[in-house]
C-alpha cells in the first residue's frame, strides 16, 4: 500500500490553517460588533464553526479510509487483505472461483447414449431441428442430416 502519511499531514496542515483563519478573523471582528451588527457577527462565528467542522469531518472521513483500507491490496480483479506479515487472505470472488472447477468431467464407465434412425426421425418429425436432434442424441449433425434426408427420400418424412 502506499505511505498515506504525507497526505495525512497535509490535510491536517490544511485544517488547522483553515480553523487558524477563522479564529483570527473572528477576534479581529471583536472591535467591529457594532458596525456590523450583532447578528451578522453571530452569523459569521456559526458559518466558520460549521466550515470548521466539516474540515474536520472530512479529515476524519480520510482517516477511517485510510484506516480501513491499509492493509487491503488490490490487482485489478484480485483483491486481497493482509493478515500477517507474509499471510494474505484473498477476498476476491474471481480468485476463489479460480480455483475451483465449473464443470466435472463425465464418469470414464458411462458411454454417451447413441439413438437409432428411427428416434431421430421420430424427432424430426416432432418439430425439433437437426441442432436440437445432435445435441439430444449424441450422433454428429452430418449423420442427423443424412438420416433426415433418407427418410424425406423414402417418403417416411412428408
Amino acid at each position: 500500500m502506499a505511505n498515506n502519511k504525507p497526505y495525512f499531514t497535509l490535510l491536517w496542515v490544511i485544517t488547522l490553517t483553515i480553523a487558524g483563519v477563522f479564529v483570527l478573523v473572528g477576534i479581529s471582528l471583536i472591535p467591529h460588533f457594532a458596525d456590523i451588527g450583532l447578528a451578522a457577527t453571530i452569523m459569521l462565528y456559526i458559518f466558520m464553526g460549521y466550515a470548521t467542522i466539516a474540515g474536520g469531518g472530512f479529515l476524519a472521513y480520510k482517516l477511517y479510509q485510510w484506516w480501513n483500507y491499509r492493509n487491503l491490496i488490490v490487482h485489478g480483479e484480485i483483491v486481497a487483505y493482509k493478515v500477517g506479515s507474509k499471510e494474505f487472505e484473498h477476498l476476491s470472488a474471481q480468485h476463489v472461483a479460480a480455483g475451483v472447477p465449473r464443470m466435472l468431467p463425465a464418469p470414464a464407465d458411462e458411454e454417451p447414449p447413441v439413438a437409432d434412425d428411427a428416434t431421430v426421425i421420430e424427432l424430426y418429425k416432432h418439430g425439433s431441428t437437426l441442432q436440437h436432434i445432435t445435441q439430444a442424441t449424441g450422433l454428429t449433425y452430418y449423420k442427423v442430416q443424412k438420416t433426415v434426408e433418407a427418410a424425406k427420400r423414402n417418403g417416411h418424412i412428408g
